[in-house]
């Protein structure tokens, strides 16, 4: 599985299903009103939104495969779509929309989206194990960037990618990712353009953080 961030709550995730090559998009933005750009022709098979505005659900600008339209999720619910497994799981309070958990390639990927509130052991016990958290930085209404990695601590995933923090060209308002990396302990992780991960070489007893370049 190839990871790449685009900016703000939205990644590329490229996997492999049998000999299928599937690519699947998180919460789209609208250019126009973020100021950062999208790839040129960007493209996938499966669409993720966290909700249905600007910053999380702008999905016209994701094109489809050559055989039809992107099948698009944008709420609760089970999906199975050229072999990759997504579930989308409301949580209540602790978020103004969706979270998702993408299963492709033996590993468990979730994507927390617009989280504004500490998860429940209920939210926890739903998302099941991770090997993969896609996670904002700071949440909505105030909710810290230590808070939010207490959020992680509780999912102990085996990697974390933070996302949804100021990026040059930015035109809204975000935090840096300084104070989140800082309370996870990883204050000086080198940003890298893309991730490729495989389960086997997954960590064992630890959590590692990546930090991606936005726009890969």
């Amino acid at each position: 599985m190839t990871i790449t961030w685009l900016g703000l709550s939205c990644f590329r995730l490229q996997m492999k299903s049998g000999n299928t090559d599937v690519v699947l998009v998180t919460d789209p933005f609208d250019p126009a009103k973020t100021g950062l750009r999208l790839p040129r022709n960007l493209g996938a098979d499966i669409i993720t939104t966290s909700s249905l505005d600007a910053l999380h659900g702008h999905t016209s600008v994701v094109s489809g495969p050559s055989d039809g339209k992107p099948f698009v999720v944008n709420g609760p619910g089970e999906y199975e779509v050229k072999g990759v497994f997504v579930t989308g799981i409301s949580s209540g309070a602790a978020t103004r929309g969706t979270l998702y958990r993408i299963t492709a390639e033996e590993m468990r990927v979730v994507h927390l989206g617009a989280l504004a509130a500490p998860l429940t052991p209920e939210d926890i016990d739903r998302l099941g194990d991770i090997d993969v958290l896609l996670v904002p930085v700071a949440g909505t209404g105030g909710f810290s960037a230590k808070e939010m990695a207490s959020v992680v601590s509780s999912i102990e995933p085996r990697v974390v990618i933070p996302m949804h923090y100021e990026t040059a060209g930015l035109t809204i308002s975000l935090p840096k990712p300084d104070a989140f990396l800082k309370e996870l302990g990883s204050p000086k992780v080198v940003p890298e353009e893309k991730v490729r991960l495989l389960r086997k070489e997954l960590p064992e007893g630890e959590m590692r953080v990546i930090v991606l370049k936005a726009g890969g």
